[in-house]
């Protein structure tokens, strides 16, 4: 089931790839706002399929599973569980950005080399 899920979202996915390229080099470049290239919106979405399939797709299982498990509760146990994912994430983030920072790969994008500089001084 979680396999199903999980394909449907990456069909949908592909269906909005038109209007996410659309909204990103269309509208944000009517407006001057655009900084992106396609090859760096190309390796962001791929970026975003391979955390999904990292995270994603086992969160899924979880959430899932627990609606098997604990039948008419599996609600709370599925938003403790999305939640403690989450922080752990909160935890984990920072130091997962710095990792490549501390081996001399630097962010190519602007506005996240001014973000981590701007992290840096404070």
């Amino acid at each position: 089931m979680a396999g199903f899920l999980f394909v449907i979202g990456i069909c949908l996915s592909i269906a909005a790839l038109p209007f996410a390229w659309y909204a990103q080099f269309k509208l944000e470049e009517r407006f001057g706002f655009n900084t992106t290239t396609l090859k760096t919106w190309m390796l962001d979405r791929v970026k975003g399929f391979l955390l999904a399939l990292l995270f994603g797709y086992p969160l899924l299982a979880l959430v899932l599973k627990l609606i098997e498990w604990t039948s008419a509760n599996w609600w709370l146990w599925a938003a403790a569980v999305v939640i403690g994912f989450q922080l752990l994430l909160l935890l984990i983030a920072p130091a997962m950005w710095r990792l490549p920072q501390s081996h001399g790969w630097h962010v190519s994008n602007g506005f996240m080399t001014h973000l981590v500089s701007s992290l840096e001084e404070a």
